[in-house]
This record gives C-alpha cells, sequence and structure tokens, in this order.
C-alpha cells in the first residue's frame, strides 16, 4: 500500500494496533534504534491530533485523510516496520 492509499480510519486502527504492539517492545530495542523510536513516537502523537476530527465523526464511515496527514501515516508506517525488524527475533 502506498502513502496515497490511507484513506479510511480502518487503515489508522491498524496502525494503531501496530504501534501499540511495538509500543509494548520498544525497551527492548537496541540504543541506537531509541533515537527513531523516540521519532517515530513524536510522529504518531501528531497524526493522532491530526486524525481526531476524523476520529469524532464515526469509525465506519470511510474518510478521506489529507495528504500531510497521509504522508505521516506512511512515515509511521514504514517506521513501524524498520523498528520490528530491528527487534530480536524477528528476522
Amino acid at each position: 500500500m502506498s502513502h496515497e492509499d490511507v484513506r479510511s480510519l480502518k487503515d489508522v486502527e491498524s496502525l494503531e494496533q501496530a504501534y501499540q504492539e511495538l509500543a509494548v517492545q520498544a525497551h527492548l530495542l537496541k540504543n541506537e534504534a531509541k533515537d527513531r523510536w523516540a521519532s517515530l513516537k513524536a510522529d504518531w502523537v501528531r497524526l493522532q491530533r491530526e486524525l481526531e476530527p476524523a476520529r469524532g465523526a464515526g469509525h465506519h464511515a470511510a474518510q478521506e485523510i489529507g495528504s500531510a496527514a497521509s504522508l505521516l501515516a506512511g512515515s509511521v508506517r514504514d517506521g513501524l516496520a524498520e523498528l520490528r525488524r530491528s527487534l530480536p527475533g524477528s528476522h
């Protein structure tokens, strides 16, 4: 899925699940990955703020996400994948 394909709250909910799973494992990250985690965490908070109005509209209706939020969601997705690969036992 490309960055531009993040179009519904369901996509964001999948990101949220991946984010929460990695949050639990973040303490296992190597030192060099901790800076990336901090940056990803800041991006996640920013994405949540940008999506707050869409969440209020209801989870079942497909919502258009602005291009900036879509790019940010793609960045979060890529960062989560990168961090997941860096975890012990994920190779």
